[in-house]
């Protein structure tokens, strides 16, 4: 619990959470996106390290150290408490629902028996080398998957050299019509 009688806060100013200083549960959490949308013009600071007051569109809220005089020791919190009471109440769970659901880690799936084999190739061959890439074997489905590549090595060929033959039948093409020109 806050000493809130001992905080200085006006008493005419409406607070988004009249009951900040009592410890209870987590109404809302309010991501960085829309934080701000909700602050309007309205700051008060209650003095040096001490809390500030910030107006937003909910009522103002308290935010700042607190110095705790129920510890043996000079222990400062800082904090920023903040209730809404939303007209449908179901629509705050689900969306809370959905929040959660998302944030939640994946359960690992089992794996397949081709990525298990992948992930086998990778931890057995993965090497860095001196300048610091990496190594890694490519996982093919077969071992002799290699000799499966058929007629692709004369068409890759093919396809290098086009360019060049393509330049080439332009070139004579530019050296008739100079000829013709002399």
């Amino acid at each position: 619990r806050i000493p809130s009688e001992k905080l200085n806060i006006p008493n005419h100013l409406p607070l988004a959470d009249p009951g900040f200083s009592l410890p209870g549960e987590i109404n809302i959490l309010l991501g960085a996106d829309c934080h701000y949308e909700l602050l309007t013009q309205g700051l008060i600071k209650l003095g040096k390290n001490m809390l500030v007051l910030q107006n937003t569109h909910l009522g103002w809220v308290v935010a700042g150290r607190v110095h705790s005089s129920n510890s043996l020791s000079d222990h400062y919190s800082t904090s920023i408490h903040l209730s809404y009471e939303p007209q449908e109440h179901h629509n705050l769970d689900s969306l809370l629902t959905k929040f959660w659901n998302i944030e939640e880690i994946p359960q690992k799936s089992p794996s397949s028996l081709e990525e298990e084999y992948a992930e086998n190739i990778f931890v057995s061959t993965s090497t860095i080398l001196q300048n610091g890439s990496f190594q890694v074997d490519l996982p093919l489905k077969t071992p002799s998957e290699n000799l499966k590549l058929g007629d692709s090595f004369s068409i890759a060929k093919k396809r290098f050299f086009y360019p060049r033959k393509a330049l080439y039948k332009r070139l004579k093409i530019i050296l008739c019509v100079q000829a013709i020109h002399r």
